[in-house]
């Protein structure tokens, strides 16, 4: 009997999260544009600042937040896997 991926491990569960969970900030897209704003702006995920990015720098941003932005961290919020499946999704919004 072949394995069956679980939901939370599903290849779009990191779109699931991200609309969930960033899109009100980051936008539908990623792009920056959500219907929050701050000062400073949130960042354009698709952007080559953001795309450049190793994984685990992302993952860490998404774990620990950004100071001095409207970026929390969300370690206590999104379990491992949930986090590791949005990253991957932010990575392929640039593609």
């Amino acid at each position: 009997m072949a394995d069956v991926p679980s939901v939370a491990h599903a290849p779009n569960s990191g779109h699931v999260v991200f609309q969930q969970d960033c899109a009100a900030c980051h936008g539908p897209t990623g792009k920056g544009d959500g219907y929050t704003t701050f000062n400073p702006p949130v960042a354009d995920l698709t952007s080559a600042k953001v795309s450049t990015q190793l994984a685990p720098q992302l993952i860490r941003t998404v774990h620990k937040g950004r100071t001095s932005t409207a970026m929390g961290k969300w370690e206590n919020v999104l379990s491992d896997q949930d986090i590791e499946d949005v990253v991957a999704y932010i990575r392929g919004l640039r593609d």
